[in-house]
């Protein structure tokens, strides 16, 4: 059995309806008690939390457009089981309650405010990119999904431009918008990747890419799983071409 098994024990307790613990119960609902405060502080305690977040996050993406596709849900266990090295019996209680959640109302506003006190900015990073790699993995970015994504990624702190950097590096990659090569709408997805408005000038270029190498700098996530740094990874590789095409189109 694998060591994350006690924990998800404990969890899928809570979302089937049975005690969870002081701690979990609190962030879930996004109502902290006063004496609790101390528990966050239990490495135990806020992998529990983390991990319990996540599959809800998870399952609101799955089923935001109204529709369980099975691709979706293959994508969110896969992710769950490589991040978490989790073994058949891990695997087994984590899809029940992931299972679970799919089928019960999630309050977003409430799951928002419970990460919001317990993740860093790094979390909620690798976070985000998970959401919009389930959200993608049937090829197709839905309105109510691309909605629900928006709304978590403004209560989790994400600005607009940071919203609409992480948006197009998704769905150009699968397709979705007119490109064309060397023209106006492939310049602007790069100010998008940067996280400029399209009229920036070029010192303005040079401090977000600083700014943004320093954020998304594969170092910084080095202790992580594989798949978060695989993810990681690529959107750092992402911002040195959109740095170079924007550079070299204002230039020219």
């Amino acid at each position: 059995m694998g060591n994350w098994s006690k924990f998800i024990g404990a969890g899928l307790g809570w979302a089937l309806g049975g005690p969870i613990g002081a701690v979990a119960g609190y962030f879930i609902a996004g109502a902290m008690d006063p004496d609790a405060g101390a528990e966050l502080h239990n490495p135990a305690n806020r992998g529990h939390i983390v991990f319990t977040n996540l599959i809800a996050f998870m399952a609101l993406i799955v089923k935001a457009d109204n529709k369980i596709k099975e691709s979706e849900k293959k994508s969110a266990m896969d992710i769950l089981s490589q991040m978490f090295k989790l073994d058949h019996q891990d695997q087994a209680l984590s899809r029940q309650m992931f299972t679970k959640f799919l089928n019960e109302h999630i309050d977003v506003d409430e799951l928002c405010a419970g990460f919001n006190k317990i993740a860093d900015g790094d979390m909620k990073i690798v976070l985000m990119e998970i959401l919009f790699k389930i959200a993608l993995s049937d090829m197709e970015f839905h309105p109510l999904e691309e909605k629900l994504i928006d709304d978590i990624a403004s209560q989790l702190g994400f600005s607009e431009y940071e919203i609409r950097s992480m948006k197009v590096s998704y769905t150009s990659a699968h397709g979705d918008g007119a490109k064309t090569a060397g023209g106006a709408q492939d310049i602007k997805k790069y100010y998008d990747i940067l996280e400029l408005p399209y009229n920036a000038s070029l010192d303005e270029i040079k401090k977000a890419y600083r700014k943004l190498m320093l954020k998304y700098h594969p170092d910084r996530f080095a202790g992580i799983d594989p798949v978060a740094h695989e993810l990681i990874n690529a959107k750092a590789a992402e911002i040195n071409e959109a740095y170079n095409k924007v550079q070299s189109a204002k230039q020219n």
